[in-house]
């Protein structure tokens, strides 16, 4: 046996792999290779990893809108090149991207990332039939998803059953042939693959995927421990405000009066009534929305949030504005 002396195997520890492996597979109902997850330090760390491996700077990403508040640094860093898809209420606008894809002045895209179910900060799902749809794109095209999976497992009690990983519906159609169009080409090593950093990434339903697709694969997805083990609560209310019901995950995603700035109102809401939350800019969405966690806190301090919120908006209403 071939003993390397360095501080463990890159794709990590592989009894936990292992262990993570069996826990995925029983709660999705669908196999997970071990050899196939690799571990990383968060979900941003996994992304900027598939970003650098799979896509090259000057390489345009598509990205829905809104999105993780994170994410677009994360791919700007990378040197992508951004360029939003639109959104509904089932998540990515999928018939919006295909008519974009058809536009000669659309770039071509290497990479798309998405959060397909329980969506930061929307709290949309796309539905099954969207998913087929998105994936028959990505083979048409010749993309790579970067399927952002972490709410996976964050479905509410008596919520409809989610739609299975990104990843699992591609290798389901790719069994039954429904998948056409250009096969992997520098993507299609079978083995974890590493970059000149060591690091390598590879697929996996339901972890941080750990090595290029496989040839004819475009899915990379990625999850989070922390996230899935995690629980999620409902949001009651907030007057004067709408938002779409979440099924799942962490966030709801708030629509404040059109008149609203939301940096404004955090501004006053921090400094004069000691509640936060992001602003929808930060996530690439409108002026007038907002996102607001609801994973943390327990129902009463949830409540006592709420209230904080609904009265800053009312004195933002009333004129009032935060002393700079």
């Amino acid at each position: 046996m071939l003993l390397k002396l360095r501080y463990g195997t890159v794709q990590g520890y592989s009894s936990f792999r292992h262990c993570l492996a069996a826990f995925l597979s029983d709660a999705t109902q669908h196999k997970v290779d071990p050899d196939e997850l690799l571990i990383t330090a968060g979900v941003s760390h996994g992304l900027d990893l598939a970003c650098r491996l799979l896509a090259s700077p000057g390489d345009a990403v598509l990205v829905e809108a809104p999105t993780y508040f994170l994410a677009g640094d994360i791919l700007r860093q990378a040197g992508l090149t951004l360029v939003p898809v639109p959104t509904c209420d089932e998540g990515l606008d999928v018939d919006a991207l295909e008519v974009m894809l058809q536009q000669q002045q659309c770039p071509r895209p290497k990479l798309l990332y998405t959060i397909p179910i329980h969506n930061n900060p929307a709290g949309t799902t796309i539905p099954l039939a969207k998913r087929q749809q998105l994936l028959r794109l990505a083979h048409k095209h010749d993309f790579t998803i970067v399927a952002d999976e972490v709410y996976q497992l964050l479905s509410f009690p008596g919520s409809p059953e989610p739609p299975p990983p990104l990843k699992v519906v591609e290798q389901q159609m790719l069994q039954q042939g429904l998948l056409d169009g250009l096969a992997s080409s520098s993507s299609s090593s079978s083995n974890s693959s590493q970059n000149a950093n060591g690091s390598s990434v590879s697929n996996g339903a339901g972890g941080t995927s750990g090595s290029q697709p496989q040839g004819g694969e475009r899915v990379v997805s990625m999850g989070s421990f922390s996230k899935i083990m995690a629980p999620g609560m409902r949001l009651g209310e907030m007057p004067r405000c709408s938002f779409q019901q979440p099924l799942g995950g962490y966030f709801v995603w708030v629509q404040l009066p059109q008149e609203v700035c939301a940096e404004e109102l955090l501004q006053l809401a921090e400094a004069k009534h000691r509640v936060r939350f992001v602003p929808g800019r930060a996530c690439q969405g409108l002026r007038h929305m907002a996102r607001l966690s609801f994973s943390f806190y327990r129902p009463d301090e949830l409540q006592q949030g709420m209230a904080r919120l609904a009265a800053a908006l009312d004195d933002y209403l009333a004129g009032e504005r935060a002393e700079h």
